[in-house]
Protein backbone atom coordinates (compact mmCIF):
# COMPACT_ATOMS: atom_id res chain seq x y z
CA UNK A 1 0.00 0.00 0.00
CA UNK A 2 1.37 3.41 -0.94
CA UNK A 3 1.89 6.05 1.70
CA UNK A 4 -0.87 8.62 2.14
CA UNK A 5 0.09 12.11 0.96
CA UNK A 6 -0.32 14.28 4.08
CA UNK A 7 0.63 17.55 2.42
CA UNK A 8 -1.97 20.36 2.37
CA UNK A 9 -4.45 20.22 -0.46
CA UNK A 10 -3.07 23.25 -2.26
CA UNK A 11 0.43 21.69 -2.26
CA UNK A 12 -0.92 18.48 -3.75
CA UNK A 13 -2.76 20.47 -6.45
CA UNK A 14 0.40 22.40 -7.27
CA UNK A 15 2.44 19.21 -7.61
CA UNK A 16 -0.26 17.53 -9.70
CA UNK A 17 -0.47 20.33 -12.27
CA UNK A 18 3.23 21.15 -12.61
CA UNK A 19 3.49 18.94 -15.74
CA UNK A 20 0.34 20.54 -17.21
CA UNK A 21 0.39 24.27 -16.44
CA UNK A 22 3.10 26.85 -16.96
CA UNK A 23 1.70 29.43 -14.52
CA UNK A 24 -0.14 29.35 -11.20
CA UNK A 25 -2.00 31.92 -9.11
CA UNK A 26 -2.14 31.32 -5.36
CA UNK A 27 -4.72 33.38 -3.46
CA UNK A 28 -6.47 33.39 -0.12
CA UNK A 29 -4.61 32.66 3.08
CA UNK A 30 -1.22 33.47 1.55
CA UNK A 31 0.13 35.62 4.42
CA UNK A 32 -0.23 32.86 6.96
CA UNK A 33 2.22 30.12 7.85
CA UNK A 34 1.64 26.84 6.04
CA UNK A 35 2.03 23.20 7.02
CA UNK A 36 5.38 21.71 6.07
CA UNK A 37 5.35 17.94 6.39
CA UNK A 38 8.30 15.63 6.91
CA UNK A 39 8.80 11.99 7.74
CA UNK A 40 8.63 12.68 11.48
CA UNK A 41 6.41 15.71 12.08
CA UNK A 42 4.43 18.60 10.63
CA UNK A 43 5.65 22.13 11.32
CA UNK A 44 4.53 25.64 10.44
CA UNK A 45 6.68 27.30 7.78
CA UNK A 46 6.42 30.28 5.46
CA UNK A 47 4.55 29.96 2.19
CA UNK A 48 7.70 30.33 0.10
CA UNK A 49 9.48 27.62 2.12
CA UNK A 50 6.65 25.18 1.42
CA UNK A 51 6.67 26.13 -2.27
CA UNK A 52 10.42 25.58 -2.48
CA UNK A 53 10.05 22.13 -0.89
CA UNK A 54 7.30 21.12 -3.33
CA UNK A 55 9.27 22.34 -6.34
CA UNK A 56 12.50 20.67 -5.15
CA UNK A 57 10.66 17.36 -4.84
CA UNK A 58 9.46 17.89 -8.43
CA UNK A 59 13.02 18.32 -9.72
CA UNK A 60 13.39 22.10 -9.95
CA UNK A 61 16.96 23.34 -9.69
CA UNK A 62 16.23 26.77 -8.21
CA UNK A 63 13.37 29.06 -7.18
CA UNK A 64 13.68 32.81 -7.82
CA UNK A 65 11.53 35.16 -5.75
CA UNK A 66 10.42 38.63 -6.84
CA UNK A 67 8.59 41.29 -4.86
CA UNK A 68 7.99 44.94 -5.78
CA UNK A 69 10.34 46.23 -3.04
CA UNK A 70 13.26 43.83 -2.69
CA UNK A 71 13.46 42.77 -6.30
CA UNK A 72 14.87 39.39 -7.40
CA UNK A 73 16.55 36.88 -5.09
CA UNK A 74 17.14 33.14 -5.04
CA UNK A 75 15.51 31.16 -2.23
CA UNK A 76 17.48 28.70 -0.14
CA UNK A 77 17.10 24.99 -0.81
CA UNK A 78 15.00 22.81 1.56
CA UNK A 79 18.18 21.47 3.18
CA UNK A 80 19.27 25.02 4.01
CA UNK A 81 22.09 25.28 1.49
CA UNK A 82 22.39 28.45 -0.55
CA UNK A 83 22.43 28.15 -4.36
CA UNK A 84 24.65 30.21 -6.63
CA UNK A 85 22.34 33.23 -6.65
CA UNK A 86 24.48 35.33 -8.98
CA UNK A 87 24.73 32.45 -11.45
CA UNK A 88 20.99 31.68 -11.41
CA UNK A 89 20.01 35.32 -11.83
CA UNK A 90 22.66 35.75 -14.51
CA UNK A 91 21.00 33.00 -16.57
CA UNK A 92 17.87 35.20 -16.50
CA UNK A 93 19.80 38.21 -17.75
CA UNK A 94 19.85 39.92 -14.34
CA UNK A 95 22.89 41.62 -12.84
CA UNK A 96 23.18 40.62 -9.18
CA UNK A 97 26.69 41.04 -7.77
CA UNK A 98 25.40 40.60 -4.20
CA UNK A 99 22.84 37.93 -5.10
CA UNK A 100 19.96 40.43 -5.37
CA UNK A 101 18.71 42.14 -8.53
CA UNK A 102 16.70 45.40 -8.36
CA UNK A 103 12.92 45.54 -8.62
CA UNK A 104 10.95 47.04 -11.48
CA UNK A 105 7.80 46.23 -13.39
CA UNK A 106 9.55 46.54 -16.75
CA UNK A 107 12.36 44.27 -15.58
CA UNK A 108 9.85 41.68 -14.36
CA UNK A 109 8.14 41.54 -17.75
CA UNK A 110 11.44 41.08 -19.56
CA UNK A 111 12.52 38.39 -17.10
CA UNK A 112 9.31 36.44 -17.70
CA UNK A 113 10.04 36.32 -21.42
CA UNK A 114 13.62 35.13 -20.85
CA UNK A 115 12.47 32.56 -18.28
CA UNK A 116 10.19 30.63 -20.64
CA UNK A 117 12.97 30.39 -23.26
CA UNK A 118 15.61 29.21 -20.77
CA UNK A 119 17.11 25.75 -21.35
CA UNK A 120 18.61 23.39 -18.83
CA UNK A 121 17.21 22.27 -15.46
CA UNK A 122 13.82 23.87 -14.70
CA UNK A 123 13.64 27.10 -12.73
CA UNK A 124 10.57 28.63 -11.08
CA UNK A 125 9.83 32.32 -10.55
CA UNK A 126 7.60 33.25 -7.58
CA UNK A 127 6.10 36.74 -7.94
CA UNK A 128 5.14 37.60 -4.35
CA UNK A 129 2.82 40.48 -3.42
CA UNK A 130 1.44 40.40 -6.97
CA UNK A 131 -1.61 42.34 -5.77
CA UNK A 132 0.65 45.36 -5.31
CA UNK A 133 1.77 45.31 -8.93
CA UNK A 134 -1.47 46.99 -10.02
CA UNK A 135 -3.57 49.83 -8.65
CA UNK A 136 -6.87 48.59 -10.09
CA UNK A 137 -7.25 45.39 -12.05
CA UNK A 138 -10.08 46.82 -14.17
CA UNK A 139 -8.19 49.98 -15.19
CA UNK A 140 -4.58 49.03 -15.84
CA UNK A 141 -1.94 51.59 -16.59
CA UNK A 142 0.09 51.13 -19.82
CA UNK A 143 3.01 49.61 -17.86
CA UNK A 144 0.70 47.20 -15.99
CA UNK A 145 -1.07 46.27 -19.23
CA UNK A 146 2.26 45.48 -20.86
CA UNK A 147 3.45 43.37 -17.90
CA UNK A 148 0.46 41.05 -17.81
CA UNK A 149 0.23 40.88 -21.59
CA UNK A 150 3.82 39.65 -21.58
CA UNK A 151 2.88 37.15 -18.86
CA UNK A 152 -0.08 35.90 -20.90
CA UNK A 153 1.98 35.46 -24.06
CA UNK A 154 4.84 33.85 -22.14
CA UNK A 155 2.48 31.34 -20.57
CA UNK A 156 1.07 30.34 -23.96
CA UNK A 157 4.49 30.00 -25.61
CA UNK A 158 6.12 28.03 -22.77
CA UNK A 159 7.08 24.44 -23.57
CA UNK A 160 7.60 21.58 -21.16
CA UNK A 161 10.65 19.34 -21.34
CA UNK A 162 11.45 15.99 -19.69
CA UNK A 163 13.26 16.16 -16.35
CA UNK A 164 14.75 13.52 -14.09
CA UNK A 165 14.95 9.75 -14.33
CA UNK A 166 11.18 9.49 -14.86
CA UNK A 167 11.34 11.98 -17.75
CA UNK A 168 8.45 13.95 -16.21
CA UNK A 169 7.51 17.08 -18.20
CA UNK A 170 8.34 20.37 -16.50
CA UNK A 171 7.94 24.04 -17.44
CA UNK A 172 9.96 26.98 -16.22
CA UNK A 173 7.06 27.79 -13.92
CA UNK A 174 5.72 31.20 -12.88
CA UNK A 175 3.78 31.39 -9.59
CA UNK A 176 1.82 34.56 -8.77
CA UNK A 177 0.96 35.09 -5.08
CA UNK A 178 -1.97 37.47 -4.67
CA UNK A 179 -4.37 38.30 -1.86
CA UNK A 180 -7.47 37.79 -4.02
CA UNK A 181 -8.13 36.44 -7.47
CA UNK A 182 -9.72 39.75 -8.48
CA UNK A 183 -6.47 41.63 -7.77
CA UNK A 184 -5.08 40.43 -11.11
CA UNK A 185 -6.62 41.04 -14.55
CA UNK A 186 -9.45 38.60 -15.19
CA UNK A 187 -8.31 38.07 -18.79
CA UNK A 188 -5.07 36.61 -17.43
CA UNK A 189 -6.81 34.03 -15.22
CA UNK A 190 -10.23 33.21 -16.67
CA UNK A 191 -10.30 30.66 -19.52
CA UNK A 192 -6.51 30.53 -19.60
CA UNK A 193 -5.63 26.90 -20.39
CA UNK A 194 -2.01 27.37 -19.28
CA UNK A 195 -2.76 28.88 -15.89
CA UNK A 196 -4.11 27.20 -12.76
CA UNK A 197 -5.74 29.15 -9.92
CA UNK A 198 -5.21 27.47 -6.52
CA UNK A 199 -6.94 28.98 -3.46
CA UNK A 200 -5.32 28.47 -0.06
CA UNK A 201 -7.89 28.01 2.68
CA UNK A 202 -7.52 29.16 6.30
CA UNK A 203 -6.41 26.40 8.67
CA UNK A 204 -9.15 24.12 9.93
CA UNK A 205 -9.10 21.95 13.02
CA UNK A 206 -7.12 19.23 11.25
CA UNK A 207 -4.43 21.74 10.26
CA UNK A 208 -4.17 23.13 13.77
CA UNK A 209 -4.01 19.60 15.16
CA UNK A 210 -1.15 18.77 12.78
CA UNK A 211 1.12 21.59 13.99
CA UNK A 212 0.06 21.58 17.65
CA UNK A 213 2.52 18.82 18.74
CA UNK A 214 5.54 20.71 17.39
CA UNK A 215 4.41 23.91 19.13
CA UNK A 216 3.56 22.30 22.47
CA UNK A 217 6.92 20.54 22.64
CA UNK A 218 8.61 23.93 22.98
CA UNK A 219 6.51 25.15 25.92
CA UNK A 220 7.95 25.36 29.44
CA UNK A 221 7.61 22.05 31.24
CA UNK A 222 6.87 20.00 28.11
CA UNK A 223 9.96 17.82 28.43
CA UNK A 224 9.11 16.78 31.98
CA UNK A 225 5.38 16.31 31.36
CA UNK A 226 3.85 12.89 30.86
CA UNK A 227 2.31 11.99 27.46
CA UNK A 228 -1.24 12.45 28.75
CA UNK A 229 -0.52 16.02 29.88
CA UNK A 230 1.15 16.80 26.56
CA UNK A 231 -1.83 15.47 24.65
CA UNK A 232 -4.21 17.49 26.82
CA UNK A 233 -2.17 20.62 26.11
CA UNK A 234 -2.32 19.94 22.38
CA UNK A 235 -6.10 19.52 22.53
CA UNK A 236 -6.44 22.68 24.61
CA UNK A 237 -4.41 24.66 22.07
CA UNK A 238 -6.51 23.38 19.18
CA UNK A 239 -9.83 23.99 20.94
CA UNK A 240 -8.93 27.50 22.11
CA UNK A 241 -7.69 28.72 18.70
CA UNK A 242 -10.81 28.11 16.61
CA UNK A 243 -10.80 30.53 13.67
CA UNK A 244 -7.20 31.61 14.21
CA UNK A 245 -4.31 31.32 11.76
CA UNK A 246 -1.19 29.19 12.09
CA UNK A 247 0.86 32.35 12.53
CA UNK A 248 -1.31 33.07 15.57
CA UNK A 249 -0.62 29.62 17.01
CA UNK A 250 3.09 30.13 16.48
CA UNK A 251 2.89 33.53 18.19
CA UNK A 252 1.01 32.01 21.13
CA UNK A 253 3.80 29.47 21.60
CA UNK A 254 6.42 32.23 21.46
CA UNK A 255 4.47 34.30 23.98
CA UNK A 256 4.17 31.33 26.33
CA UNK A 257 7.92 30.73 26.20
CA UNK A 258 8.70 34.41 26.72
CA UNK A 259 6.39 34.77 29.73
CA UNK A 260 6.98 31.34 31.22
CA UNK A 261 3.44 30.03 30.76
CA UNK A 262 3.65 26.29 31.38
CA UNK A 263 2.20 23.43 29.41
CA UNK A 264 -0.66 23.10 31.87
CA UNK A 265 -1.82 26.69 31.18
CA UNK A 266 -2.12 26.72 27.39
CA UNK A 267 -5.53 28.37 27.69
CA UNK A 268 -3.95 31.21 29.64
CA UNK A 269 -1.38 31.76 26.87
CA UNK A 270 -4.18 31.93 24.29
CA UNK A 271 -6.12 34.37 26.48
CA UNK A 272 -3.09 36.64 26.85
CA UNK A 273 -2.55 36.63 23.10
CA UNK A 274 -6.18 37.48 22.37
CA UNK A 275 -6.81 40.06 25.05
CA UNK A 276 -3.35 41.56 25.34
CA UNK A 277 -3.26 41.75 29.14
CA UNK A 278 -1.69 39.37 31.63
CA UNK A 279 -4.46 39.48 34.26
CA UNK A 280 -7.50 37.24 33.91
CA UNK A 281 -10.31 39.34 35.32
CA UNK A 282 -12.51 36.28 35.89
CA UNK A 283 -9.87 34.74 38.13
CA UNK A 284 -9.69 37.91 40.21
CA UNK A 285 -13.37 37.79 41.16
CA UNK A 286 -14.09 37.27 44.83
CA UNK A 287 -15.64 33.81 44.83
CA UNK A 288 -17.16 34.35 48.27
CA UNK A 289 -18.90 37.50 47.04
CA UNK A 290 -20.38 35.59 44.10
CA UNK A 291 -21.31 32.61 46.28
CA UNK A 292 -23.21 34.85 48.71
CA UNK A 293 -24.54 37.17 46.04
CA UNK A 294 -28.21 36.36 46.71
CA UNK A 295 -28.34 38.56 49.80
CA UNK A 296 -26.58 41.44 48.05
CA UNK A 297 -28.80 41.34 44.96
CA UNK A 298 -32.05 40.79 46.87
CA UNK A 299 -31.51 43.95 48.89
CA UNK A 300 -31.83 46.00 45.69
CA UNK A 301 -33.99 43.85 43.40
CA UNK A 302 -36.95 43.56 45.76
CA UNK A 303 -39.77 41.15 45.04
CA UNK A 304 -38.01 39.45 42.13
CA UNK A 305 -36.70 36.35 43.84
CA UNK A 306 -37.22 34.16 40.78
CA UNK A 307 -35.28 36.53 38.53
CA UNK A 308 -32.51 36.90 41.10
CA UNK A 309 -32.08 33.12 41.32
CA UNK A 310 -31.75 32.77 37.56
CA UNK A 311 -29.39 35.73 37.23
CA UNK A 312 -27.13 34.38 39.94
CA UNK A 313 -27.13 30.98 38.24
CA UNK A 314 -25.85 32.67 35.09
CA UNK A 315 -23.26 34.67 37.03
CA UNK A 316 -22.00 31.56 38.82
CA UNK A 317 -21.69 29.64 35.55
CA UNK A 318 -19.86 32.60 34.03
CA UNK A 319 -17.45 32.84 36.96
CA UNK A 320 -16.66 29.12 36.85
CA UNK A 321 -16.47 28.93 33.05
CA UNK A 322 -19.27 26.35 32.73
CA UNK A 323 -21.30 26.49 29.55
CA UNK A 324 -18.85 28.88 27.86
CA UNK A 325 -17.66 27.63 24.47
CA UNK A 326 -16.10 28.95 21.30
CA UNK A 327 -15.88 32.64 22.19
CA UNK A 328 -19.54 33.03 23.12
CA UNK A 329 -20.50 35.43 25.89
CA UNK A 330 -20.16 33.85 29.30
CA UNK A 331 -23.77 34.45 30.15
CA UNK A 332 -26.97 35.57 28.42
CA UNK A 333 -30.18 36.70 30.10
CA UNK A 334 -33.45 38.05 28.71
CA UNK A 335 -35.21 40.28 31.24
CA UNK A 336 -38.88 40.80 30.39
CA UNK A 337 -41.65 42.69 32.11
CA UNK A 338 -43.54 45.99 32.28
CA UNK A 339 -42.02 49.30 33.29
CA UNK A 340 -40.98 49.62 36.91
CA UNK A 341 -40.50 45.98 37.88
CA UNK A 342 -36.71 46.34 38.24
CA UNK A 343 -35.13 45.10 35.01
CA UNK A 344 -32.55 47.88 34.80
CA UNK A 345 -31.98 47.82 38.54
CA UNK A 346 -31.23 44.10 38.38
CA UNK A 347 -28.74 44.72 35.56
CA UNK A 348 -27.02 47.44 37.59
CA UNK A 349 -26.92 45.22 40.66
CA UNK A 350 -25.32 42.34 38.77
CA UNK A 351 -22.76 44.78 37.36
CA UNK A 352 -21.90 46.02 40.85
CA UNK A 353 -21.67 42.43 42.09
CA UNK A 354 -19.08 41.65 39.41
CA UNK A 355 -17.15 44.91 39.24
CA UNK A 356 -18.02 46.88 42.36
CA UNK A 357 -19.44 49.71 40.22
CA UNK A 358 -23.03 49.71 39.01
CA UNK A 359 -22.23 52.10 36.15
CA UNK A 360 -19.57 49.83 34.67
CA UNK A 361 -21.90 48.19 32.17
CA UNK A 362 -22.14 48.97 28.45
CA UNK A 363 -25.68 50.11 27.64
CA UNK A 364 -27.34 50.39 24.25
CA UNK A 365 -30.75 52.04 23.93
CA UNK A 366 -32.17 49.89 21.17
CA UNK A 367 -34.94 52.39 20.43
CA UNK A 368 -32.20 54.35 18.62
CA UNK A 369 -31.74 51.40 16.26
CA UNK A 370 -35.24 51.24 14.78
CA UNK A 371 -34.06 51.90 11.22
CA UNK A 372 -32.91 48.98 9.10
CA UNK A 373 -29.55 50.54 8.25
CA UNK A 374 -28.77 51.22 11.92
CA UNK A 375 -27.13 47.81 12.21
CA UNK A 376 -24.01 49.34 10.62
CA UNK A 377 -23.82 51.74 13.53
CA UNK A 378 -23.97 48.81 15.97
CA UNK A 379 -21.65 46.25 14.36
CA UNK A 380 -19.89 48.30 11.68
CA UNK A 381 -20.18 48.66 7.92
CA UNK A 382 -19.62 45.60 5.70
CA UNK A 383 -16.40 45.24 3.68
CA UNK A 384 -16.18 47.65 0.76
CA UNK A 385 -18.41 50.30 2.36
CA UNK A 386 -17.46 53.60 3.95
CA UNK A 387 -16.67 53.13 7.62
CA UNK A 388 -15.66 49.47 7.43
CA UNK A 389 -12.32 50.21 9.08
CA UNK A 390 -13.97 52.18 11.89
CA UNK A 391 -16.00 49.35 13.40
CA UNK A 392 -19.32 49.50 15.22
CA UNK A 393 -20.33 50.80 18.62
CA UNK A 394 -20.88 47.29 19.97
CA UNK A 395 -17.75 45.71 18.53
CA UNK A 396 -15.55 48.61 19.58
CA UNK A 397 -17.00 48.71 23.09
CA UNK A 398 -16.47 44.99 23.65
CA UNK A 399 -12.99 45.19 22.17
CA UNK A 400 -12.07 47.98 24.58
CA UNK A 401 -13.82 46.45 27.60
CA UNK A 402 -14.04 42.69 27.07
CA UNK A 403 -14.71 42.03 30.76
CA UNK A 404 -18.05 43.78 31.02
CA UNK A 405 -21.83 43.56 31.15
CA UNK A 406 -23.56 44.57 27.92
CA UNK A 407 -27.19 45.73 28.27
CA UNK A 408 -29.48 45.92 25.23
CA UNK A 409 -32.27 48.12 26.61
CA UNK A 410 -35.78 48.00 25.08
CA UNK A 411 -34.66 45.50 22.47
CA UNK A 412 -38.20 45.07 21.12
CA UNK A 413 -37.97 48.57 19.60
CA UNK A 414 -34.99 47.68 17.42
CA UNK A 415 -35.43 46.75 13.77
CA UNK A 416 -35.90 42.98 13.32
CA UNK A 417 -32.77 42.82 11.17
CA UNK A 418 -30.75 44.26 14.05
CA UNK A 419 -32.37 41.88 16.52
CA UNK A 420 -31.42 38.93 14.33
CA UNK A 421 -27.85 40.20 14.14
CA UNK A 422 -27.66 40.63 17.89
CA UNK A 423 -28.91 37.08 18.48
CA UNK A 424 -26.39 35.81 15.95
CA UNK A 425 -23.69 37.51 17.99
CA UNK A 426 -24.94 35.70 21.08
CA UNK A 427 -24.59 32.37 19.28
CA UNK A 428 -21.29 33.04 17.50
CA UNK A 429 -19.75 35.22 20.20
CA UNK A 430 -16.80 37.60 20.16
CA UNK A 431 -13.20 36.72 19.45
CA UNK A 432 -12.12 37.52 22.98
CA UNK A 433 -11.46 35.35 26.00
CA UNK A 434 -12.76 37.79 28.63
CA UNK A 435 -16.24 37.33 27.25
CA UNK A 436 -18.96 39.69 28.47
CA UNK A 437 -22.25 38.91 30.17
CA UNK A 438 -25.11 39.89 27.86
CA UNK A 439 -28.41 41.19 29.24
CA UNK A 440 -31.45 42.02 27.11
CA UNK A 441 -34.69 43.46 28.43
CA UNK A 442 -38.20 43.98 27.07
CA UNK A 443 -40.66 46.56 28.34
CA UNK A 444 -43.80 45.16 26.71
CA UNK A 445 -45.15 43.24 29.70
CA UNK A 446 -48.45 42.42 27.98
CA UNK A 447 -46.73 40.14 25.52
CA UNK A 448 -44.10 38.52 27.71
CA UNK A 449 -44.00 38.28 31.48
CA UNK A 450 -41.55 36.48 33.71
CA UNK A 451 -43.34 33.60 35.44
CA UNK A 452 -42.79 33.70 39.20
CA UNK A 453 -41.80 30.08 39.67
CA UNK A 454 -40.88 28.95 43.12
CA UNK A 455 -37.42 27.54 43.72
CA UNK A 456 -38.90 24.08 44.30
CA UNK A 457 -40.83 24.20 41.04
CA UNK A 458 -37.72 25.23 39.15
CA UNK A 459 -35.66 22.45 40.70
CA UNK A 460 -38.35 19.90 39.85
CA UNK A 461 -38.40 21.12 36.29
CA UNK A 462 -34.63 20.75 35.96
CA UNK A 463 -34.80 17.35 37.65
CA UNK A 464 -37.36 16.20 35.11
CA UNK A 465 -34.93 17.12 32.35
CA UNK A 466 -31.98 15.38 33.97
CA UNK A 467 -33.91 12.20 34.78
CA UNK A 468 -35.49 12.09 31.36
CA UNK A 469 -39.14 12.15 32.43
CA UNK A 470 -40.17 13.60 29.08
CA UNK A 471 -43.06 12.02 27.21
CA UNK A 472 -42.13 10.32 23.96
CA UNK A 473 -38.39 11.04 24.15
CA UNK A 474 -36.39 7.82 24.10
CA UNK A 475 -33.07 9.58 24.51
CA UNK A 476 -34.26 12.14 27.02
CA UNK A 477 -31.53 11.33 29.52
CA UNK A 478 -28.95 12.45 26.97
CA UNK A 479 -30.47 15.90 26.55
CA UNK A 480 -28.12 18.70 27.57
CA UNK A 481 -28.60 20.30 30.96
CA UNK A 482 -30.47 23.59 30.75
CA UNK A 483 -28.14 26.54 30.15
CA UNK A 484 -29.21 30.19 30.19
CA UNK A 485 -32.80 29.08 30.54
CA UNK A 486 -35.77 31.36 29.99
CA UNK A 487 -39.06 30.60 31.77
CA UNK A 488 -41.95 32.60 30.37
CA UNK A 489 -45.72 32.65 30.28
CA UNK A 490 -47.86 34.30 27.63
CA UNK A 491 -51.39 34.16 26.24
CA UNK A 492 -50.90 36.19 23.08
CA UNK A 493 -50.69 34.35 19.76
CA UNK A 494 -47.70 36.56 18.95
CA UNK A 495 -45.73 34.33 21.31
CA UNK A 496 -45.11 32.08 18.31
CA UNK A 497 -42.77 34.64 16.75
CA UNK A 498 -41.03 35.10 20.09
CA UNK A 499 -40.46 31.35 20.36
CA UNK A 500 -38.89 31.28 16.92
CA UNK A 501 -36.55 34.13 17.85
CA UNK A 502 -35.61 32.48 21.12
CA UNK A 503 -35.06 29.15 19.41
CA UNK A 504 -32.70 30.79 16.95
CA UNK A 505 -30.85 32.55 19.75
CA UNK A 506 -30.61 29.46 21.90
CA UNK A 507 -28.96 27.32 19.20
CA UNK A 508 -27.57 24.40 21.18
CA UNK A 509 -29.28 25.36 24.41
CA UNK A 510 -32.84 24.47 25.30
CA UNK A 511 -35.64 26.98 25.51
CA UNK A 512 -38.04 26.04 28.29
CA UNK A 513 -41.59 27.32 27.93
CA UNK A 514 -43.50 26.91 31.19
CA UNK A 515 -47.10 28.02 31.43
CA UNK A 516 -50.30 27.47 33.34
CA UNK A 517 -52.12 27.97 30.04
CA UNK A 518 -52.52 25.18 27.53
CA UNK A 519 -52.64 27.83 24.81
CA UNK A 520 -48.92 28.63 25.03
CA UNK A 521 -47.84 25.00 24.78
CA UNK A 522 -50.07 24.61 21.73
CA UNK A 523 -48.49 27.73 20.21
CA UNK A 524 -45.05 26.25 20.91
CA UNK A 525 -46.07 23.01 19.21
CA UNK A 526 -47.07 24.86 16.05
CA UNK A 527 -44.03 27.15 16.16
CA UNK A 528 -41.43 24.43 16.34
CA UNK A 529 -43.01 22.41 13.58
CA UNK A 530 -41.82 24.85 10.91
CA UNK A 531 -38.49 25.75 12.42
CA UNK A 532 -36.75 22.41 12.78
CA UNK A 533 -37.16 22.12 16.55
CA UNK A 534 -38.44 19.11 18.48
CA UNK A 535 -41.05 19.56 21.20
CA UNK A 536 -41.00 17.39 24.32
CA UNK A 537 -43.54 17.59 27.13
CA UNK A 538 -42.41 17.37 30.72
CA UNK A 539 -44.51 15.01 32.79
CA UNK A 540 -46.18 16.72 35.73
CA UNK A 541 -47.20 13.57 37.55
CA UNK A 542 -45.43 11.24 39.93
CA UNK A 543 -45.49 13.59 42.92
CA UNK A 544 -43.76 16.39 41.03
CA UNK A 545 -44.21 19.97 42.18
CA UNK A 546 -44.48 21.12 38.57
CA UNK A 547 -47.99 22.56 38.44
CA UNK A 548 -49.09 23.21 34.90
CA UNK A 549 -47.66 22.26 31.52
CA UNK A 550 -44.22 22.76 30.10
CA UNK A 551 -42.53 22.37 26.76
CA UNK A 552 -38.86 21.94 25.99
CA UNK A 553 -37.65 23.13 22.59
CA UNK A 554 -34.42 21.58 21.35
CA UNK A 555 -32.83 22.09 17.94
Amino acid sequence: MSNVDTRPRWVRDLARFLPLKSQFVLTGNVRDLQIRTSATAATAASLTDVIVLALADAGYEAVVRFDPVSGFSVLARPDGTEPDAAGVLGRLGLTAPAGIAPAGIELLGATLERLVRLDGPPIALVADFASRLVNRADTLSPQEQQLFTRALVAGQSAKARPVGPNRAPRFNTVIWIADREGDLPDWLIIDNPRLRHIPIAPPDRAARSAVAPSLVRGLPGAREADPVAVRDAEDALVDATEGMLLVDLNSIAQLARAEGVGIADVGEAVRRYKVGVTEDAWRKLERGRIRNGADFVSRRAIGQDHAVVHMLDIVKRAATGLGSRGGRPRGIAFLAGPTGVGKTELAKTVTELLYGDESAYIRFDMSEFSAEHADQRLIGAPPGYVGYDVGGELTNAVRERPFSVVLFDEIEKAHPRITDGAFSGLSVGYDRDDRPVILSRRRDGTEVQVDALSEGTRDQLFLALRLGSIDGAAGAAALPIVCDDLLITADDARAASLLRVLGTAAKRNQVIVFSHHDHLVDVATRAVGSDGFRLHRIAAGGGSNVDGRAAVLTP
